[in-house]
C-alpha cells in the first residue's frame, strides 16, 4: 500500500498532514469535443463564484490559487481535519430562521434519528445551521460543515437556487453559518461570508451529480470548533457505516439530529443509504472516520429523489475534492 504527504503549511497548528491509500481504479470518463462552430459547454465540475459584492466569475477566474499542492495516490486522496481548541470569545446574537430547503426530505420507515443536546463538543460543533436569502427572496436554512477554518462544504442547491416552477434561478446571497447551534443557544455566535462556490454542473445543468458547494466565511471560527477532513476514492463504499448530522425541519427549531447506517450503493457521483433526512439537512457530511478524526466522503443532497429507494449525497470526487481544496486557500 503506498502513501503519500500532505503538507499543508499554510496552516496554523499542526494538522497538515494527510494519507492517502491507493485504491482500485474504475475507469475514465471522456468528453466528446463540440461539433464545428459551437462554442464548447463548460465541463460540468468547472467552479463557478459570486462575491458578496455580487461579481460572479466563471474557470480559471473562480478558481483561487490553492496554497498547497495535492498529492495523493491514483485512486484517493485526503484532507487532514482538526479538533480545535476550546471557545474563549462571544460572538453576535442569533437571528430568526425562516423556511428549509426542500430536496433533503425522506424518513425511511420508522425514524431513526436522535437528536444531539451537546452541539458544542467535537465533532458535533463543525456541523451549523446555514441561512440565506434566495432570489425569490425567501429566507431558507440548510445545514453545513466546516472542512477548513473558514470555509464550509454545503450543497449546491443551497448557494445557486433552481425553482423551475416559478422561473427563478441565481446565486443566493445574506449567508449565515452558525456552528453547533441548538435551539436559540448559540455557542459559537454566527459568521457571515465573502464568496460562495459551486460547479457549471449544477449552476447551468441542474445536474444533481454535480450538486455541492461551499461558502468562504468572514471569519476563522474552524480555529476556536475545528473541522472534519475530505476523502475520495473511486473504489465503492459499499457497505460503508456512514453518520449524517444536520438540521431537519420537521423537528423543533434549530435543532441538531443525527443518524448512522451503512451505504448501500456508490455510483460514481452519488452515494445512497437508508439513513433518514428532512429538509433542512441538505450539505450535511457524510462522514467516516479518518482523515486524524473524520472524513466527509459525501455532502448529503436529497430525499427519495427521482423513484430512488434511497436518500443520497454528492460523492467527492477527485474533481469535488480538487475544487474544495482551492477554495478553501
Amino acid at each position: 500500500m503506498n502513501s503519500t504527504l500532505f503538507d499543508n503549511a499554510a496552516r496554523r497548528w499542526g494538522r497538515t498532514v494527510l494519507t492517502a491509500a491507493a485504491t482500485l481504479s474504475l475507469g475514465a470518463a471522456v468528453l466528446a469535443a463540440p461539433t464545428a462552430g459551437a462554442a464548447a459547454a463548460p465541463a460540468p465540475n468547472t467552479p463557478v463564484a459570486r462575491s458578496a459584492s455580487g461579481k460572479t466569475t466563471v474557470g480559471a477566474a473562480a478558481a483561487r490559487t490553492a496554497k498547497t499542492s495535492l498529492a495523493g495516490a491514483k485512486g484517493s486522496g485526503r484532507i487532514a481535519d482538526a479538533k480545535g481548541v476550546s471557545f474563549t470569545r462571544k460572538f453576535p446574537k442569533n437571528v430568526k430562521m425562516l423556511g428549509g430547503d426542500l430536496k433533503a426530505k425522506d424518513v425511511i420507515g420508522a425514524d431513526g434519528r436522535t437528536q444531539i443536546t451537546d452541539t458544542a463538543s467535537y465533532p458535533n460543533r463543525v456541523a451549523g445551521k446555514l441561512t440565506f436569502t434566495a432570489p425569490n427572496g425567501g429566507t431558507y436554512g440548510c445545514t453545513a460543515f466546516l472542512y477548513d477554518d473558514n470555509t464550509v462544504a454545503t450543497a449546491g442547491h443551497c448557494v445557486y437556487f433552481h425553482d423551475n416552477a416559478a422561473n427563478v434561478h441565481g446565486w443566493s446571497s445574506n449567508f449565515v453559518f452558525w456552528p453547533g447551534r441548538n435551539g436559540t443557544s448559540t455557542p459559537y455566535g454566527s459568521c457571515g461570508w465573502t464568496n460562495v462556490y459551486s460547479v457549471s454542473g449544477w449552476t447551468s445543468s441542474q445536474n444533481p451529480e454535480y450538486d455541492y458547494g461551499a461558502i468562504k466565511l468572514n471569519c476563522t471560527v474552524g480555529n476556536t470548533v475545528g473541522w472534519f477532513g475530505l476523502q475520495w476514492q473511486t473504489a465503492s463504499y459499499d457497505g460503508t457505516q456512514v453518520n449524517i448530522t444536520g438540521y431537519p425541519g420537521d423537528k423543533p427549531s434549530n435543532t441538531m439530529w443525527q443518524m448512522s447506517g451503512p451505504i448501500a450503493s456508490s455510483a460514481t457521483r452519488q452515494l445512497f443509504y437508508s439513513i433518514d433526512t428532512y429538509h433542512g439537512q441538505s450539505g450535511s457530511a457524510v462522514r467516516i472516520p479518518g482523515c486524524g478524526a473524520y472524513c466527509a466522503i459525501a455532502v448529503h443532497t436529497y430525499g427519495l429523489y427521482g423513484g430512488s429507494s434511497y436518500n443520497r449525497g454528492t460523492r467527492i470526487t477527485e474533481a469535488a475534492f480538487n475544487n474544495y481544496n482551492t477554495w478553501k486557500a
